[in-house]
């Protein structure tokens, strides 16, 4: 990947009219015709654009890609961040991060995206890094909202249930997508936030 599209990627707020434009065309057709669909011809038609353009504001295509998982990453993680920076604290902000987590997964069309996105990401040997980087970022504002507001570093055990959390919701969120049905998120995850408060109770083995 060139300089452009390797380094960390600009919030959507923050970008250009035309690369957002760009941006957003790229998310109307991953929605509707899937990962496939996203050449840079059909991006660059979708959004009124031209195709150099693309290149101009994300380097290549690989940059564009980047660009909207981390836009997607953006969202899925706005509560997280709003519980890092607000006044909750200890089970409450526990509780909090739970729900939102509720939430994400039964925005069944986001998480189609964002599972469509990763998969072909992690493929890549160009893109795994940066995806991974995105996961992890992910992983350490989650572990964050584990701990309390005053707590200094992260231990390793807290970065494991985060990892646990975060696997947990993306596995529930599979499972709705392929049978609405077939699960009680409300249940399953009621039960992990006990397991949680009696780990963080618990404190370090």
């Amino acid at each position: 990947m060139n300089e452009r599209s390797s380094r960390a990627v600009v919030p959507i707020d923050d970008l250009s009219p035309t690369a957002k434009r760009l941006l957003e065309g790229a998310r109307r057709l991953l929605e509707r015709s899937g990962y496939a669909s996203l050449t840079l011809d059909a991006v660059a038609r979708e959004a009124g654009e031209s195709k150099s353009l693309i290149r101009y504001h994300f380097g290549s295509k690989q940059g564009l890609l980047l660009a909207l998982v981390d836009w997607l990453m953006h969202e899925y993680t706005a509560e997280q961040r709003r519980l890092v920076s607000g006044v909750l604290d200890g089970e409450d902000r526990l509780h909090r991060l739970v729900e939102s987590l509720i939430a994400m997964m039964h925005d069944t069309t986001s998480y189609r995206l964002f599972f469509d996105l990763m998969s072909n990401l992690v493929q890549d040997p160009e893109m795994r890094p940066r995806a991974a980087g995105l996961l992890l970022m992910w992983r350490n504002l989650t572990a964050s909202v584990l701990l309390p507001s005053q707590a200094e570093g992260v231990p390793k055990e807290v970065m494991t249930l985060s990892s646990m959390t975060l696997a947990l919701a993306d596995g529930l969120a599979l499972q709705l997508l392929a049978d609405p049905d077939s699960v009680d998120v409300h249940q399953a995850m009621s039960i992990w936030e006990k397991s949680l408060v009696a780990a963080l109770s618990a404190g370090p083995e």
